[in-house]
């Protein structure tokens, strides 16, 4: 814990908000989450290197909304440091669960998926204006799948036989992938810790933490989700925008790239296996979901 309770109750009254607060066990690698009652959420960025994220979702949240995106409302956000050592957000708290916290297998929320799809669809046609482009003014993760394939293999996490894969895989993706044929707002985050769903119906409920927003390639949006759902976010998807064999191959690119970061970073005590970009099977099913899923055009 970087914050205190003390300190949540103090910001929670200097916005008017009543409610014991109580640290969430979703907090995530740059904010701090803090449940304020059982109606708002406080994120409190503890990463000097991601300062300039509150500021970001401050901006675009809003706009985002008035377009019909699926995003809990922003209630108040502090960048001054007034109240806190570091900049906040408070939302008003999504309904449903976390889907990388569901016990349920992707395949369940294919309903979700699609919705995810057509909220990108949104999205992606937002047109930038002046505010926007300053804020988003900045460089966020870029994939280096060759370099985190190599990181990878020096942990003594991939095997020689598992990197001939994975390299034959990127020679395959690099042959499709081709440019982008046009710059969106896209938020470059969306993954099951980022996507809160109804678990009976497997529909979306709400899409947080717009700090990496950017104003770049659209295939990013889709590179995090686990593969199963990319086939039903790309339908959806396809219904308003064109989406080609380019596409889906910086998708998968990009996706090679942080499941290989998974590999990594990240054990079976952040999340549940199947919620990872990487498989549980392992590089060997990676390989195969991507081949399988550049040829569903």
């Amino acid at each position: 814990m970087h914050y205190s309770s003390e300190l949540v109750s103090a910001i929670a009254q200097g916005h008017g908000l009543e409610g014991d607060v109580s640290l969430m066990p979703a907090s995530g690698m740059v904010n701090e989450a803090w449940a304020i009652g059982d109606r708002y959420v406080c994120r409190i960025v503890f990463q000097d290197e991601c300062e300039d994220e509150a500021a970001r979702e401050a901006l675009v949240v809003p706009i985002a909304m008035q377009h019909g995106i699926r995003t809990p409302r922003l209630v108040a956000a502090d960048v001054s440091c007034e109240l806190a050592p570091k900049p906040y957000t408070i939302y008003e708290r999504a309904t449903g669960t976390l889907q990388g916290f569901s016990d349920l297998q992707p395949s369940h929320f294919e309903a979700a998926h699609r919705e995810i799809g057509l909220q990108f669809a949104v999205l992606h046609q937002i047109p930038l204006n002046e505010d926007l482009a300053a804020l988003l003014d900045h460089k966020p993760w870029e994939p280096r799948p060759r370099e985190s394939l190599a990181k990878s293999k020096s942990a003594g996490l991939v095997t020689d036989d598992e990197e001939a894969q994975v390299l034959q895989l990127f020679e395959v993706l690099e042959s499709h992938m081709g440019e982008m044929s046009q710059k969106a707002l896209i938020h470059h985050d969306v993954h099951p810790w980022n996507v809160f769903v109804d678990e009976p119906s497997g529909s979306l409920t709400a899409i947080i933490d717009w700090g990496d927003t950017s104003w770049g390639d659209p295939a990013y949006d889709f590179a995090s989700m686990p593969i199963q759902a990319l086939k039903p976010m790309l339908e959806a998807y396809a219904e308003t925008h064109p989406v080609d064999q380019s596409l889906v191959a910086r998708a998968l690119y990009v996706g090679a790239a942080l499941a290989l970061w998974e590999l990594r970073e990240l054990t079976e005590e952040f999340g549940k296996r199947q919620w990872w970009r990487m498989p549980p099977a392992g590089i060997s099913q990676l390989c195969e979901d991507a081949r399988n899923a550049l040829k569903m055009l």
